[in-house]
């Protein structure tokens, strides 16, 4: 685990060459996808944490993702979003924010998120 500009990264992909020749060549497209998709946009974020992170209910965030089309993209069965994009958005002033994240809240929904 690194700290980069105050963001957690965990070194998942470490190791990731010894186990490329255990994984199908769809497998090994979708986490090259995922690796360089995750570089480009300064990380990808679950979407279920992104209400918590914006500080905003689950309806409130649907309406927002509508509004606004944030790019997303769909792998390992889950949904992910721009961290780029998020952070952007949060900067705008915006008066239906509720205060600052819960960190608990958004590693509960993150560990609920993962193990379905």
């Amino acid at each position: 685990m690194k700290m980069d500009g105050g963001a957690v990264q965990y070194d998942l992909l470490s190791g990731l060459a010894e186990q490329k020749s255990s994984m199908s060549p769809s497998e090994l497209e979708k986490l090259e996808d995922f690796v360089a998709l995750t570089s480009e946009h300064n990380g990808l974020i679950l979407q279920a944490v992104i209400p918590e992170l914006l500080q905003v209910s689950r309806q409130r965030w649907h309406a927002l993702r509508k509004k606004y089309e944030f790019q997303s993209w769909e792998f390992f069965g889950h949904v992910w979003y721009s961290r780029t994009q998020i952070e952007d958005f949060s900067k705008l002033d915006r008066s239906s924010g509720r205060g600052r994240p819960s960190l608990s809240r958004i590693l509960a929904e993150t560990k609920k998120e993962l193990l379905q």
